[in-house]
């Protein structure tokens, strides 16, 4: 859990400050999602994710360059705090969201 609150916090103050590149976003995210990958302890989702990174990564790239606002940080607290609060089906909404 500790790893998913720091790739939200990374994505936070990244953002935050206009003068950070997007890549501290971009790879934020990326351990964001990953963090979540490795909690279920599913080796194929973990793998899964590591093969989908670069996929995600150009899409990050692209997304972030051109977004003017933070609407996915609330989309992804609202994901971070179904799983702390061990809400499966909130959390699976809250990730369908943000997808």
């Amino acid at each position: 859990m500790k790893d998913l609150h720091t790739a939200y916090e990374l994505m936070v103050t990244s953002t935050a400050d206009k003068g950070t590149d997007s890549s501290a976003s971009v790879s934020a995210d990326l351990a964001f999602h990953q963090a979540i990958l490795e909690a279920t302890h599913n080796e194929i989702m973990i793998r899964l994710g590591l093969l989908i990174q670069p996929v995600l990564q150009i899409r990050n790239e692209m997304t972030l360059h051109h977004a003017t606002n933070t609407d996915f940080l609330e989309d992804h607290r609202a994901v971070l705090e179904a799983i702390e609060n061990e809400q499966a089906d909130s959390a699976e909404k809250a990730m369908r969201g943000l997808l």
